[in-house]
């Protein structure tokens, strides 16, 4: 769906993706696999940024973007599904279209208008980080502790040769 907004339609696409530890790590495989893809065309634009909560003094998170939404220029989609392989294929969940046209006259602005609203509040949050060329970003310490253990595995000498730790992977 996203490829091809990207690609086929020339849709400009921003992605704000939450970056915590309930990250499922196939997400920036996905990402990246679309920055890839329009980094080769000309008429492709797309930006991805990931949204840290807070953590506070005694390990708990504060500010979670657990937001499930699309934004377009005259529509919103609110759901409960996540943005990431066969989530919508294959279970089962809600989600809600509105598309509003004219505002609505005691506030004069659409729902569409309030979030996209929010979402612009949260892309340029001092919360979010872009997504960088080579870079993995780091969305817990789990995650952190196994980046480490990489860095530090060095390659073994046997033979007068260096291998990896994991032989002949």
């Amino acid at each position: 769906m996203l490829r091809e907004a990207l690609i086929l339609r020339n849709i400009e696409v921003r992605l704000l993706v939450s970056c915590w530890e309930q990250t499922h790590p196939l997400t920036f495989n996905f990402v990246w696999s679309l920055k890839t893809l329009c980094m080769e065309l000309a008429n492709c634009s797309m930006e991805a940024k990931f949204f840290s909560p807070r953590e506070q003094r005694d390990g708990t998170l504060q500010g979670i973007n657990h937001n499930r939404l699309m934004v377009t220029d005259s529509a919103v989609y609110i759901g409960n599904f996540d943005w990431v392989g066969n989530e919508f294929t294959f279970n089962a969940g809600a989600g809600l279209v509105i598309n509003q046209v004219e505002g609505v006259k005691e506030k004069n602005s659409t729902l569409v208008e309030q979030v996209r609203a929010t979402f612009q509040r949260d892309w340029y949050s001092r919360h979010t980080k872009s997504l960088q060329a080579n870079k993995i970003p780091v969305c817990n310490k789990h995650q952190l502790n196994q980046l480490a253990h990489l860095k530090i595995a060095q390659p073994t000498e046997r033979n007068g040769s260096k291998e990896s730790p994991n032989g002949s992977l």
